[in-house]
C-alpha cells in the first residue's frame, strides 16, 4: 500500500513541482548573493534534518519489527548493520558532494546582467 501510495504521489508532486517553477517569476531580492547563500544554507540544513529524521523513522521501525515479531540475536546484528549502511551511505554521499563542489570549476549564469557564481 505504502509504496502505491509513493508511486502516485511522487509523479504528481513532481508535475507539481514544474508548474510551480513555470510560474514562477524572480523577485528583485532574490539576486543578491547574501541572501541566496543564506537561503543556500538554510536548505543545507533542512535537508540533514529531513535525512536525520528519515534514518531515525527507519530505526525506529526496525527496532519495532524486532520488538515485536524477531526476537533472535542475528535480527539485532541486521538492525545494527542496517542503520550503519544508512549513516555510512549518508556519509560518503556528503563527502563526494563536498569535494564535488570544492573542485568543481562549474558556472552557475543567476540572470542576464548579472555574475555568474561557482557552485
Amino acid at each position: 500500500m505504502a509504496v502505491t501510495i509513493m508511486v502516485i504521489s511522487l509523479p504528481i508532486s513532481g508535475f507539481a513541482s514544474i508548474i510551480v517553477g513555470q510560474c514562477y517569476t524572480p523577485k528583485p531580492w532574490s539576486h543578491h548573493k547574501e541572501i541566496q547563500t543564506k537561503m543556500g544554507q538554510a536548505h543545507r540544513w533542512l535537508g540533514y534534518v529531513i535525512i536525520f529524521l528519515g534514518v531515525l523513522a527507519n530505526s525506529t521501525g526496525l527496532h519495532e519489527f524486532q520488538r515485536i515479531y524477531a526476537r533472535d540475536a542475528a535480527t539485532k546484528t541486521y538492525i545494527f548493520l542496517n542503520v550503519l549502511a544508512a549513516g555510512g551511505q549518508l556519509f560518503i554521499c556528503e563527502l563526494v558532494y563536498q569535494l564535488y563542489n570544492r573542485y568543481s570549476k562549474a558556472e552557475l549564469p543567476l540572470d542576464k546582467g548579472t555574475e555568474a557564481w561557482s557552485v
